[in-house]
């Protein structure tokens, strides 16, 4: 693992990738949904897999609605509105040729509504606030609470939500984390019915900077020089 000093910069860039979901078949020959965001090379992660979407109410696995709006994208088949919440497990993978760790200090998930018809969620039903929870374990990282749609202009079904972290979490070829994020109706309004869906991710990512050497260290290598050309002769 790369250790870096006070003062060594560390530049934090954003990469953007899609959310897709394809149904592949098995060895078994059984059909199954795949989902996957996969990045450029440009980027020191390399892709974020999405599996185990379930009903955080009693453990079921849930299926997956085809929607109109961004289709064979995340779409869990259960409705949010009504008092309902999913929660899905994310692993992240570096690039396969990432000397160092990266360090993830934030994730933007591109959010979507959509009806039972898999259709756009129309104005009437869509101001809510959604709470967004990241967990690694019993561990929670960080809460995002945000209104999809609002009131004043309640035609907005698709919105940004950012999530940041307290520390940056560690990203390297040994250490692949995964968290699960949990999607659930944060007030009291649960009256009408909204499907939650996720079609992009974008990750505030940084590699730590490798510092350059101290003077006290260049010292010392240069004594560890002179003290070797003494020996050969």
């Amino acid at each position: 693992m790369l250790s870096y000093v006070a003062g060594a910069e560390t530049e934090t860039n954003t990469y953007s990738a899609k959310i897709n979901r394809e149904t592949v078949t098995t060895d078994e020959g059984t059909t199954q949904d795949q989902i996957s965001a996969t990045f450029g090379s440009d980027s020191p992660i390399a892709r974020v897999d999405l599996w185990n979407c379930i009903n955080t109410a009693n453990g079921d696995e849930l299926g997956f609605k085809n929607t109109s709006v961004n289709p064979n994208t995340l779409s869990p088949d259960l409705n949010v509105g009504s008092g309902g919440s999913w929660s899905i497990t994310m692993q992240f993978t570096p690039q396969m040729d990432l000397k160092s760790v990266v360090e993830l200090n934030s994730i933007t998930l591109t959010v979507y509504a959509f009806n039972n018809g898999g259709t756009a969620q129309n104005a009437d039903n869509l101001a809510r606030d959604v709470s967004f929870t990241l967990m690694d374990g019993n561990t929670e990282l960080a809460t995002t609470i945000k209104e999809l749609g609002n009131s004043n202009n309640n035609t907005n079904y698709q919105q940004d939500f950012e999530i940041t972290f307290d520390s940056p979490i560690t990203v390297s070829s040994r250490m692949t984390p995964k968290f699960t994020l949990t999607v659930t109706n944060a007030n009291d309004n649960t009256n009408t019915g909204t499907y939650i869906g996720l079609s992009n991710i974008v990750l505030g990512a940084s590699v730590p900077a490798i510092p350059e050497p101290t003077t006290a260290t260049l010292s010392l290598l240069a004594l560890a020089g002179l003290a070797a050309r003494r020996r050969r002769k």
